[in-house]
């Protein structure tokens, strides 16, 4: 009988190794990513967008514009056809998931040869100087008052 114990605690023993040796956990959880990005806008033609992806835990990205047009670069550049407001959404995904962001863009587009080479014109009005390319468009910029009595003004007109 005493044998039998034995034998059956060992066997227990045995069991109880087999389920803790043999059962491992092995899947593993991927963390879902986190899209991120920043833009910068081409100072001398701002139709063109550069973007730079900031996005956390991803291995792949699609891209989306806002005019019909889409990348699934990491890191695209885009041209867009006319200025206007645009929503740009980045979306990253891996196995655990995805993740999207979007936002906004304020396009004006690029100044033309014509917008810098035209005749400019001044325009002073009581309290307040326009100057602008054209007669019909002088208030392209302007002073107020205030700025024409406490600002330094200097022109480079080359």
């Amino acid at each position: 009988m005493v044998k039998t114990v034995k034998n059956m605690l060992l066997a227990i023993f045995c069991f109880s190794m087999l389920l803790t040796v043999g059962c491992e956990d092995d899947s593993s959880s991927v963390e879902a990513p986190t899209a991120r990005f920043i833009y910068a806008i081409d100072p001398d033609n701002g139709l063109i967008v550069t973007f730079t992806n900031a996005s956390l835990n991803a291995d792949t990205y699609s891209w989306d514009f806002g005019d019909e047009e889409s990348s699934t670069e990491m890191s695209p550049s885009h041209t867009y056809a006319t200025s206007g407001t645009y929503d740009v959404t980045l979306t990253a995904t891996n196995s655990g998931g995805s993740d999207a962001v979007t936002k906004s863009l304020e396009l004006t587009g690029a100044l033309t040869l014509a917008d810098l080479n035209d005749t400019w014109k001044v325009a002073p009005e009581a309290g307040a100087l326009h100057v602008g390319p054209t007669a019909g468009n002088a208030d392209w910029w302007s002073l107020s008052e205030a700025d024409l009595t406490t600002r330094a003004c200097f022109m480079d007109d080359k």
